[in-house]
């Protein structure tokens, strides 16, 4: 009987031990959690309160537009005011905006070093009269556009003639040009495969400059210029790392007149011409 007593007053005391435990241990975690959690939920917001440190605001009038991106076809017209400044002339009297004949004359050096041929620059910076003219006397309009809506009016595009050549678009020149222009910041702007898109037949002689980082993403995923904004204004940003530097390239639609730029990062920005603008920042 006493044997049964202690043995009884054995298993209390171990029923007793796992409940203080476990007492214990919720008590413990009840403390853990209101000690812990709230540090962990000061630190996320201290991080994100250091995000948004890095971005300042700039209003539209302070702000320095390349351009570069600007979707100028059929729908979109280029609102020039009158000029594009900073328009060189070529060694053969063409016109181009100064960093696009530096990055086109390059490129076709490239290309005569490399597959050889003779290549020139066969058309560049038109005034909207100039484009008026044009397209009144073009037969076939699937190749032109009314004034106001040529790319050529922004002194972004240039038209390249491969001279003596029979099939100019399966030409080694032609095919050295199209698979290697985004090394030097342009696109092949109206392939033949996008023509619903672009709303202009094949040319496989018009490149248009956006710059590196965008002929690059362009480039490597098939798109033209058309579908790179839309894609943009989805996605909303995406990152690029090229000659060692890292890039973000992110769509804004200004709010009151104001944009949200990196103030810890170099950057620049292009209007899209579709009411948006991309804004290229690296480090």
């Amino acid at each position: 009987m006493m044997r049964k007593n202690k043995s009884r007053k054995r298993k209390d005391h171990v029923i007793l031990l796992v409940l203080v435990s476990a007492i214990a241990v919720v008590f413990g975690l009840r403390s853990y959690f209101s000690t812990v959690l709230p540090v962990l939920a000061g630190e996320q917001q201290e991080a994100e309160v250091q995000e948004e440190a890095t971005m300042i605001t700039i209003s539209l009038s302070d702000i320095v537009d390349t351009k570069n991106l600007q979707l100028v076809n059929s729908e979109y017209a280029f609102a020039s005011n009158g000029s594009v400044p900073d328009l060189v002339s070529s060694n053969n009297g063409l016109f181009l905006r100064t960093d696009v004949l530096t990055a086109v004359s390059s490129l076709l050096n490239d290309t005569r070093n490399t597959v050889g041929g003779q290549l020139i620059l066969n058309s560049g910076y038109r005034t909207a009269e100039e484009q008026e003219q044009l397209y009144f006397n073009t037969a076939d309009k699937a190749y032109v556009q009314e004034a106001g809506h040529s790319e050529h009016e922004t002194g972004l595009a240039a038209d390249i003639a491969i001279q003596n050549v029979a099939d100019v678009e399966n030409s080694p020149q032609s095919q050295y040009l199209i698979k290697n222009a985004w090394k030097y910041g342009f696109i092949l702007r109206y392939p033949r495969d996008k023509t619903a898109i672009t709303g202009i037949a094949n040319e496989p002689w018009h490149f248009r400059y956006v710059g590196e980082v965008h002929a690059q993403y362009m480039t490597e995923h098939e798109l033209v210029l058309e579908e790179y904004i839309e894609r943009l204004k989805k996605v909303g940003s995406y990152r690029l790392n090229k000659g060692g530097k890292n890039y973000t390239v992110r769509y804004e639609s200004p709010h009151d007149n104001q944009l949200q730029l990196p103030n810890d990062a170099q950057y620049e920005i292009s209007s899209d011409n579709t009411g948006g603008y991309i804004i290229t920042s690296w480090k």
